[in-house]
């Protein structure tokens, strides 16, 4: 379970690393007022720094919940093939995700890595439950 964290730490700082190269390349054209990164509003943001930022904030909000179940699972040394096989699959549905957000944006796309990265996470926990009862 360790390292699919870790793997889901690296395309946090990938992502994070993507955005701040954006953000200067886009104020180095002057794509965009320096002075909108004061408070993030208040200026017209360009569509692909937008998706690169938008995606950066996706990877603090329902990855804590795989984090979370993962540490547990660590924490009651719980382990079974298909634990490990499931953390796997979300980091993949993961990377596919923010793969669609920052490149080609296809909603549809984007929405089924989505909703099976949820559905990973709801298997995951229910291994949880089930192995440590």
């Amino acid at each position: 379970m360790l390292y699919p964290m870790f793997a889901m730490l690296l395309l946090t700082l990938t992502v994070g690393v993507i955005l701040g190269r954006a953000r200067f390349k886009a104020v180095a054209h002057k794509r965009i007022n320096p002075k909108y990164f004061l408070t993030n509003r208040g200026y017209e943001v360009p569509q692909d720094l937008a998706q690169k930022e938008r995606n950066f904030a996706n990877l603090f909000e329902t990855p804590p919940l795989f984090y979370v179940g993962c540490t547990l699972a660590l924490a009651l040394n719980l382990e079974s093939a298909g634990l490990l096989f499931t953390a796997w699959l979300y980091v993949v549905l993961r990377v596919a995700h923010s793969i669609i957000h920052i490149t080609y944006n296809n909603v549809y796309h984007r929405f089924f890595a989505f909703i099976g990265s949820l559905l990973t996470i709801l298997a995951i926990w229910l291994q949880v439950l089930l192995l440590a009862s």
